[in-house]
């Protein structure tokens, strides 16, 4: 079955300055969160799939170096070294360790499962447990970009209908878009990372689609023609460049493509 998007994660080196600039343009915004590895996040909660915004908090909570081990910090840690922006991709779970075994079967490079828990403050004070598990999949021309899959296991706890309410009607992630010189390139890794299936509008832009908005895959000019939005620079191979948001209401957004922290964001009215 094809997975979903899950969730992206934005990586900025203020995490306050970023929670601000993400309220103005309409979002509800969650509390901050607290990583037992040393990051921080707060999130916009939309139906099903999320932004977590995503900080370096206190590297000295970064885990030991293990080159065996996929370490989710020091990836975002690297990736603030060369630039803000869209660091990892991520789509939905139901079985973290099924997810590893099948990434295996289809070729790819997963990492061990990692499982954390952190706390989450809910709409009326509270503090509620949260937990996770997650199967990194990682590609070696693409150092900058990461993906995994996330299993929860207290959703009840984590989906708050408040925090998924927006003054700017968002309700759903369209698209993200990964910038690549050659597209055709990655697009079987994601067709295995994702279960779906390629739809070539032509050899510069790949989309495929998922239970839960499309991942697209395009050549810097196209990214930039879309976003309107410089293209991240291919010095370190495909990186992340932007999404689209889908909202109910357009005349409620105030700006329909911005660059945000590193990167393009596009609001579309939803049909």
């Amino acid at each position: 079955m094809t997975k979903g998007l899950d969730h992206l994660v934005l990586c900025v080196k203020d995490l306050a300055a970023a929670r601000q600039t993400y309220e103005q343009l309409g979002f509800t915004v969650t509390p901050d969160a607290h990583h037992p590895f040393g990051t921080a996040n707060c999130l916009v909660q939309l139906d099903g799939v999320f932004l977590e915004i995503l900080a370096v908090e206190d590297a000295g909570k970064f885990p030991p170096v293990n080159p065996y081990e996929f370490s989710f910090a020091r990836f975002n840690n690297n990736y603030l070294t060369v630039r803000e922006g869209f660091s990892m991709l991520v789509l939905e779970s139901k079985d973290a360790t099924s997810d590893h075994e099948t990434a295996k079967r289809d070729g790819l490079s997963p990492w061990p499962v990692f499982n954390f828990s952190r706390g989450a403050k809910l709409p009326d004070g509270r503090e509620e447990t949260v937990s996770f598990a997650l199967n990194f999949v990682t590609h070696r021309d693409m150092p900058m970009a990461a993906f995994f899959t996330c299993q929860q296991y207290a959703p009840q706890f984590f989906w708050q209908p408040q925090y998924q309410t927006h003054a700017n009607s968002a309700h759903t992630i369209k698209e993200v878009c990964l910038v690549a010189t050659e597209p055709d390139r990655y697009t079987q890794f994601l067709e295995n990372f994702s279960h779906g299936i390629a739809e070539y509008e032509n050899e510069d832009d790949v989309l495929i689609n998922t239970r839960r908005g499309a991942m697209r895959i395009a050549t810097p000019a196209v990214f930039e023609e879309n976003y309107q939005l410089k293209a991240p620079e291919m010095v370190h191979g495909p990186m992340f460049g932007g999404f689209k948001v889908g909202v109910d209401d357009i005349s409620r957004v105030s700006t329909r493509k911005l660059d945000c922290f590193g990167v393009g964001i596009v609001f579309e009215q939803s049909e």
